[in-house]
């Protein structure tokens, strides 16, 4: 199992979830319709172009 991360400083929602002056990193999250390309491309940069911070706009940030 590995987590792949990216830079996720200024990003409204994961830049906050680390302390101030850490830096800010987000875990890499697939789109659904990227999962079988990712699994079985052996094309780098298809796989380096899903390496994106997951929009924030489609994320919910909300107290557990």
């Amino acid at each position: 199992m590995a987590m792949i991360t990216v830079n996720a400083e200024g990003d409204p929602i994961m830049s906050r979830m680390h302390k101030p002056g850490d830096e800010k990193r987000s875990v890499v999250i697939l789109r659904p319709d990227d999962w079988e390309e990712w699994l079985t491309t052996s094309n780098a940069e298809a796989t380096r172009a899903m390496l994106q911070l997951y929009p924030a706009g489609d994320m919910v940030a909300a107290p557990k």
